[in-house]
């Protein structure tokens, strides 16, 4: 079974949001290991394999709503 990691500056924004906030990023990195583990990868999650790079490195956007 592959692993999937957050980086660290991943972990040092994580850390500053709102625990609503959280949670909502807790529900897509799960839906993104289910797509990795049994493709395809849920729509709303956008990911995009990054070129370059020796292993697998992909990045999913979040859809959030904006604070004003």
């Amino acid at each position: 079974m592959t692993r999937y990691r957050p980086l660290k500056t991943f972990w040092e924004a994580y850390a500053e949001l709102p625990a609503h906030t959280k949670r909502k990023v807790r529900q897509t990195f799960k839906l993104f290991q289910q797509g990795a583990e049994h493709p395809p990868f849920h729509p709303s999650l956008r990911i995009r394999k990054m070129r370059g790079y020796p292993t697998p490195l992909y990045i999913a956007s979040l859809p959030l709503p904006c604070a004003h």
